[in-house]
C-alpha cells in the first residue's frame, strides 16, 4: 500500500469516527456511553493539569494570552476547551480530520484550525518552525502505526516549538514491556511504543524528557505495560468488556455511569501507588536552547 493511499484510509477512517461521534465518544471509547467517557477524561484531564502546575510552579511557564500553543490532533476539541477556559488567545490545532476541523471552527471561533497530517513535510511545518511556547500532542502518535511517518512527525513537532519551549505528550508509553507494540490486526490504529525509543526520537529533535506522569486512570482504561505477564491475563477480559464486549448498554447512560465511577473512585485509590501508569501516559519535553 502506497503512503498516500495509507494517509487517505487513515484521514477517512477519523473523518468517519467523528462525524459519527462528535462528543467524547469519538475519541475515547465509542461502545461505551458519553458519559463513561466524560468520567475517563475527567482523570485524564487530572493527569494534564499536574504538568501544567509544574510548568508554573518549576519553570514559571503560565497559560495565558501571551503564549503561542500549538495542538495536533485536537479531535473533538476536550483540551483545546482547557487552552480556551485558560485564557489562551493564540492557538492553532492541526487534525488529520476534516470533520474535526470543521467542528471546531465552529465552536471555537477565535481559535486557527488547520487539516493537516503532523507527519507530513509542507509549508506549514516550514511557515512555523520555532513557533509555538507550548505543543501539545494527546492520543496521536499512537496511532501513527507506521515508523517512518512516526520519526517524521516528531521531527515536525520538535520543529515547531521555541527553544526553550515545552512538548506535552500524552500517550500509550511502556516502560516496563521493552519493544514497541501493535496491538493485534484487529486495532490496526494502535501501536505503543517504549519510552526509551520516544526520548530518542525527541532527543533527535533536541528535546529532553523532564517528567513522565500518571493519567490517573488503571481500570477505566486499557492496561498494557505490566512489569509481571499474569496481570495482563488478567486484564484481558477486562478489556473484552471495554472493547465492545457489553455492546448493548453502549448508548445507556446510566450503566456508563454505573460501571464508570466506582472505577473512578478505584482509580484515585489505586494510582498513586504505581512507580508508572500501567496504560497511557502523560510526559513533559523541553526544546533545548
Amino acid at each position: 500500500m502506497s503512503e498516500k493511499t495509507a494517509n487517505n484510509l487513515t484521514q477517512e477512517y477519523w473523518d468517519k469516527l467523528l462525524s459519527q461521534n462528535t462528543s467524547l465518544k469519538g475519541v475515547g471509547w465509542p461502545n461505551w456511553p458519553e458519559s463513561y467517557n466524560l468520567i475517563l477524561y475527567k482523570k485524564y484531564l487530572k493527569g494534564f493539569e499536574n504538568v501544567i502546575n509544574e510548568l508554573s510552579k518549576n519553570y514559571s511557564f503560565l497559560l495565558n494570552d501571551k503564549i503561542n500553543v500549538f495542538e495536533t490532533g485536537p479531535g473533538t476539541g476536550f483540551y483545546t476547551n482547557y487552552f480556551y477556559r485558560a485564557g489562551v488567545k493564540n492557538y492553532t490545532g492541526a487534525d488529520i480530520s476534516e470533520e474535526s476541523v470543521k467542528n471546531l471552527k465552529v465552536k471555537y471561533t477565535e481559535f486557527n484550525f488547520v487539516r493537516k497530517d503532523i507527519s507530513e513535510d509542507d509549508e506549514f511545518v516550514k511557515d512555523n518552525t520555532g513557533k509555538f511556547d507550548l505543543i501539545c500532542i494527546v492520543d496521536v502518535l499512537l496511532h501513527i502505526t507506521d515508523d517512518t511517518k512516526f520519526k517524521r512527525a516528531v521531527k515536525n513537532i520538535s520543529s515547531l516549538v521555541k527553544p526553550g519551549g515545552f512538548i506535552i505528550v500524552g500517550d500509550a508509553i511502556s516502560i516496563y514491556r521493552k519493544t514497541n507494540h501493535a496491538e493485534g490486526s484487529k486495532y490496526t490504529h494502535d501501536v505503543s511504543r517504549h519510552i526509551d525509543y520516544l526520548n530518542e526520537q525527541f532527543n533527535n529533535g533536541g528535546a529532553e524528557n523532564l517528567k513522565i506522569y500518571h493519567r490517573y486512570n488503571y481500570l477505566l482504561n486499557k492496561n498494557f505495560d505490566f512489569k509481571y505477564p499474569v496481570f495482563d491475563l488478567l486484564n484481558k477480559p477486562f478489556f473484552w468488556l471495554l472493547n465492545g464486549g457489553l455492546t448493548v448498554f453502549r448508548n445507556n447512560d446510566f450503566i456508563g455511569k454505573l460501571a464508570g465511577y466506582p472505577l473512578s473512585v478505584l482509580d484515585s485509590v489505586i494510582t498513586p501507588f504505581q512507580k508508572y501508569s500501567k496504560n497511557s501516559k502523560f510526559i513533559l519535553y523541553r526544546k533545548n536552547n
